[in-house]
């Protein structure tokens, strides 16, 4: 799911040009990043969402983001719920989504397998590259923060054509499967940084380059247990 604003067509046109002239690409990346300010308004603040105090709209990244944190409340909550023992699937969108800001987790070697690029809600964003506002209410078009469970294995329109369904499991994302908010890849998300140009959004998925979809749906079809946690923190 694709929201299509006007930084996102310049963000694909850098994408593009990145390929046929290299030694040109932080060049483009920063003309076309200051375009992209000109061109591309907030959005509104929503009085039905959900907007943690922590978050930090202007976020410096003074301290190094440590997804390994909450390491004892993801193992407590993987023997209730019966979830896969090893991998753990982190999305911090408190960062800038130019930046690899979603983690996957093995936490038995205690270790970041991967990193990647990840999109959030259109609507969330009401700084350019940053998400700051979160919802659980349907067609906000809003990501939502908390805890979820990667269930069910299915076919997307979108991207390699495989999604994976997303059950909240806290209160401020219990309409994740009512909202079809899934996981699942788009064309346009590049595998690589865009920082400081930010990246498209979506309508709320939590959606990722093609690339890494292929690996991730490669490590989750090897797994015995193919439910997994992750948590969206924001």
């Amino acid at each position: 799911m694709s929201y299509i604003f006007f930084n996102e067509i310049i963000i694909n046109f850098v994408r593009y040009c990145c390929k046929i002239i290299p030694l040109r690409k932080y060049l483009l990346i920063s003309i076309l990043y200051l375009l992209s300010l000109s061109s591309c308004g907030q959005e509104p603040v929503s009085k039905n969402t959900i907007t943690p105090s922590s978050n930090n709209e202007n976020n410096t990244n003074t301290q190094a983001f440590n997804p390994f944190e909450k390491l004892s409340e993801y193992q407590r909550l993987i023997k209730r719920k019966h979830l896969n023992i090893q991998y753990v699937f982190v999305v911090d969108y408190s960062e800038h989504s130019g930046k690899k800001r979603m983690y996957v987790l093995d936490i038995l070697k205690k270790k970041v397998v991967r990193k990647m690029m990840v999109a959030h809600g259109a609507k969330s964003e009401t700084k350019i590259g940053y998400a700051t506002d979160f919802s659980n209410v349907p067609e906000s078009n809003k990501s939502s923060l908390g805890y979820a469970i990667v269930n069910t294995r299915a076919y997307s329109q979108w991207g390699i054509h495989v999604k994976y369904w997303l059950d909240g499991i806290s209160r401020t994302n219990t309409n994740m499967r009512k909202r079809v908010m899934v996981l699942h890849s788009y064309r346009m998300v590049p595998s690589f940084e865009t920082y400081p140009l930010p990246i498209v959004t979506s309508l709320g998925c939590v959606m990722i380059s093609e690339d890494d979809m292929i690996y991730l749906d490669k490590l989750i079809k090897k797994q015995h247990n193919k439910r997994l946690l992750m948590d969206i923190l924001g």
